[in-house]
């Protein structure tokens, strides 16, 4: 007989209020997996086949005085932070100019109103843009329009010292230096004896473009809070595998409303409103889901003492504080 899917999250909420208008503690929140007295004496046995100091009459003796199965939950909200920064930027004029001042053909928009494409994959981001309105030319504040300068290598002789001769037009034999012809001097490597050389800073146009320059940073966040666990570990729940319950995206999310689960609502509206109320920070684009990891508690009692152990995720991974029969010098891993 083919085995019945798990219910979803919205199924399980919707039974919940129709057996009571209001949350009942003593109900598991959620079941996605449901096991009973010999199930969990089978997963026992095998968590302890490679254990060899593991006792196995623990497995058979002991009393079972609950069985509870029930969901840990994993909150998780993504966020894409918008940030922005502008200052002035001086560039070579290359002929062109976005509506500038001296276009007369409007006032610069406030730094958080000039229009950008917003990266749609929820990672770290940047652009760099030009503010429209803000650019206007000016002459080089190097060549002061020349477009050229004194060559800073000569000194604008458009000659070096020989490097052969060290600029004494003799070599070390007594000869005249071949390379210089015994001048002492050969052509500056740098301008090739012009003299001058095109100006680096407006490269070689004569005017500089000023203008108010927007880099925009967005910045992936992201932040889970677990729910429900009883006294399983977090960081066991957060490794093991689970169902995905509940998915929303939008530029911002609204917090949670689970009738029956007000822990798990409280988180959703706390890390919200954390991540929205950032300074100079504009969300977006926002996520977040909810994953269910189901787990049994286990209540037991063997030789007149009291334990309990876990059976979690969907692997059926096994829990407990301490197993409690061991042989006496043996350590398992």
């Amino acid at each position: 007989m083919e085995e019945a899917p798990p219910p979803s999250y919205e199924e399980s909420e919707a039974a919940h209020r129709q057996a009571s208008s209001a949350p009942d503690t003593s109900k598991p929140l959620l079941t996605l997996v449901s096991m009973r007295d010999a199930d969990l004496r089978n997963e026992l046995y095998k968590y302890i086949e490679n254990k060899f100091c593991y006792g196995s009459r623990f497995i058979e003796e002991m009393i079972l005085t609950e069985i509870w199965n029930d969901c840990a939950f994993v909150y998780t909200l993504e966020s894409m932070a918008e940030t922005r920064d502008y200052g002035n930027k001086i560039v070579a004029y290359d002929g062109w100019i976005e509506e500038g001042p001296e276009d007369d053909s409007g006032l610069p928009p406030y730094h958080w109103e000039v229009p950008v494409q917003v990266p749609t994959e929820f990672a770290d981001n940047n652009i760099v843009t030009e503010i429209p309105h803000t650019g206007y030319i000016k002459q080089c504040l190097r060549c002061y329009g020349q477009k050229e300068h004194k060559c800073n290598y000569c000194s604008g002789e458009g000659k070096q010292p020989c490097g052969r001769c060290g600029g004494d037009g003799i070599d070390d034999d007594g000869s005249g230096c071949i390379r210089c012809n015994r001048t002492g001097k050969v052509w500056c490597s740098d301008c090739e004896g012009r003299k001058k050389l095109a100006c680096s800073l407006c490269r070689g146009s004569g005017k500089l473009k000023h203008f108010d320059q927007l880099v925009v940073t967005w910045k992936y966040q992201k932040c889970s809070e677990v729910s429900n666990t009883s006294e399983l570990p977090t960081e066991l729940v957060c490794r093991t595998s689970g169902k995905e319950i509940y998915k929303d995206q939008g530029v911002t999310v609204q917090p949670l409303n689970f009738p029956n689960n007000r822990a798990l609502n409280e988180i959703s509206a706390r890390l919200i409103a954390s991540q929205n109320s950032q300074r100079d920070v504009r969300i977006v684009a926002q996520r977040h889901s909810v994953i269910a990891i189901p787990y049994t508690r286990a209540t037991y009692i063997w030789k007149k003492k009291k334990g309990k152990f876990y059976v979690y995720g969907f692997q059926k991974n096994i829990y407990f504080k301490e197993y409690p029969q061991q042989y006496f010098g043996c350590v398992c891993f």
